[in-house]
């Protein structure tokens, strides 16, 4: 139906006032089209730097219009122009079903609207991270030139030519001196560029204040908790008390998990001194709700990076990957479908079924497992490891069994099954599933089953060229000049020191997400690479020093070498400490 047959027909079965809304509605929307049109034409008159012919003004003298004065005016009224039609272009939309509602707070369509972005979504920074862009390029600055090897040569040069230093004074050859003087006017002009588009930012996207607003109120009610699903991509909301509620019922299983009565890092880091764990930090439990089954159960995940036994775990992974068996193992949705496809149309008459395992990581008998690898090693495999039987079992308990974790304030131990989150968790899932599929596949065959086997090829990884030395540069993202400045920072490194090669890293700040947590914090004596302030008790001097150990350990070592050396304060003062945890790098 044309715009013709429309009117006719409003204007035939309708009151007149029908037919007046609908050329208000219509003369509307031909505005908004042609606003988006003027939009882009803006746009294009400023990439190609042409001025449209609406910007043409008449002067005293005509010779004035080929003046570069004239030009320069008429580029700063396009630029205000463009300015103007961007504070007006219109919100960007999202969907509000990837918000999932299992709380009894009803949340307002503002915060459906602000948590639908999802928890990954960037906002603009209130400020600039002053502190820690600089850190950042101190950082790389120190990584590019190895300064510290080149500061220990040329102060012992100095001294063998008697001259007299001082320690804190750094001494910079011309490449270094030259980069450094680079790295900070470029660093200069990206706060002040960052600073620039960080206001413009707010200007056009009058939604990032309110979002702010509304995710402090969020993050101020301890009833809830927000957090990801277990599958997909989304946000849900839930009870805190049904979270918890949950969480403790999985933990109330005690053929798994024991509840402990102190925290067992430090013993049980000091224990096996083959990864030679420094700094490690209790496991943190937490859990993603299945919105995609009944009652929305949540499924454990163990945050077990930086814990004493991770590096273990990682070492073993890689010497029992060859256990693995090829077949039946698919590399993704994508090849399982085109494996289908390839199939005979014969085999359209079978039927295809698939077998879920309940709870599949937590379910695994450790012991069993255990015993199919030692199996495999010792009695099937040659060359046999050259550890002994023994040995290795203890190794494999001590990186599977000892696990323990921190969850709502009360510290637990997992004594069966593995967690989510430990690199060794799929490798003992799948070397046991492999061992009953080969007891069993007799079975398969008598009754009629047949197995699709799929082989996964996996791919290649090509080391670094030894010749290039690759130094990882972190940039706080504020949008394109944060791209300016990662691609200025490569050119100057690249003139200076040609066989150091760049990777510029962007990092988006203030992501929603970091709203909302559900893991435990960390105790402040058992936080590791912390900067921390100590102040003696007899001068009020301070030291400040940084600990890869826990915080703990390295106080109770500053107060015992206080006992030694100033035996006559019979009780001394307690030494001020302020932490602040190291970002990662």
């Amino acid at each position: 139906m044309n715009i013709d047959n429309v009117e006719l027909y409003l204007r035939e079965n309708h009151h007149h006032r029908i037919l007046l809304n609908y050329h208000i509605v219509k003369k509307f929307y031909l505005r908004i089209a042609l606003v988006q049109l003027d939009i882009r034409f803006l746009k294009s008159c400023r990439t190609k730097d042409i001025i449209p012919k609406f910007l043409w003004f008449k002067t005293a003298n005509w010779n004035l219009t080929a003046s570069p004065a004239y030009k320069n005016s008429q580029r700063r009224l396009l630029k205000k122009l463009y300015g103007h039609l961007l504070r007006t272009a219109p919100k960007h939309t999202v969907d509000p079903a990837v918000v999932t509602n299992l709380s009894t707070r009803i949340l307002s369509n503002d915060e459906i609207d602000c948590l639908a972005n999802g928890l990954d979504y960037g906002l603009v920074p209130k400020r600039f991270d002053e502190m820690n862009a600089v850190g950042n390029i101190e950082q790389f600055f120190h990584r590019v030139t190895d300064i510290y090897q080149h500061h220990k040569k040329c102060m012992k040069d100095l001294r063998d030519n008697d001259k007299i230093i001082p320690n804190d004074i750094r001494v910079l050859n011309t490449n270094e001196m030259t980069l450094a003087s680079h790295l900070r006017s470029l660093t200069d002009t990206f706060r002040h560029q960052a600073d620039r588009y960080r206001q413009k930012q707010y200007q056009i996207r009058g939604e990032q204040k309110q979002y702010y607003k509304l995710l402090k109120s969020l993050k101020q009610d301890n009833s809830i908790v927000v957090t990801r699903p277990d599958k997909d991509r989304g946000i849900v909301l839930m009870n805190k008390s049904d979270y918890l509620s949950k969480r403790h019922a999985i933990l109330s299983d005690s053929a798994k998990f024991s509840c402990l009565f102190d925290d067992p890092t430090i013993t049980r880091e000091n224990f096996w001194s083959m990864a030679k764990p420094i700094g490690s930090t209790p496991g943190r439990l937490y859990g993603l709700p299945k919105i995609h089954k009944q009652d929305n159960p949540l499924r454990p995940v163990l945050s077990s990076i930086g814990t004493y036994n991770y590096g273990l775990a990682k070492a073993l992974k890689k010497m029992l990957s060859k256990i693995i068996r090829n077949e039946a193992v698919i590399k993704d949705t994508f090849a399982f479908v085109n494996q289908l496809r390839s199939l005979p149309k014969s085999a359209s008459k079978y039927k295809m079924v698939s077998f879920d395992i309940s709870s599949l990581y937590t379910n695994i008998p450790l012991n069993e497992t255990i015993e199919i690898i030692l199996k495999y090693l010792y009695d099937e495999n040659t060359p046999r490891p050259s550890m002994d039987r023994k040995d290795f079992k203890k190794l494999l308990e001590f990186a599977t069994k000892n696990s323990h974790f921190l969850f709502d304030g009360k510290m637990y131990d997992q004594i069966n099954g593995v967690s989510m989150g430990s690199p060794l968790a799929p490798l003992l899932a799948e070397i046991f599933l492999q061992d009953f599929e080969k007891k069993h596949l007799e079975l398969f065959d008598l009754m009629g089953i047949g197995q699709l086997n799929l082989v996964y090829e996996p791919r290649e990884i090509k080391p670094p060229k030894p010749e290039t030395d690759i130094v990882v540069l972190r940039v706080l993202y504020y949008g394109n000049p944060s791209h300016i400045y990662g691609k200025r920072v490569t050119t100057a490194v690249a003139a200076q020191y040609p066989l150091k090669q760049v990777r510029v890293v962007y990092d988006v700040t203030a992501r929603i997400g970091h709203n909302f947590t559900t893991k435990d914090k960390i105790p402040t004596e058992l936080r590791s690479g912390v900067v921390y302030e100590a102040t003696c008790p007899v001068c009020n001097e301070k030291y400040i020093g940084e600990t890869c150990r826990h915080l703990k350990t390295r106080i109770n070592e500053h107060l015992s070498y206080q006992k030694r050396v100033i035996p006559s304060l019979t009780q001394p003062r307690g030494t001020a400490t302020n932490t602040t945890v190291q970002p990662q790098k």
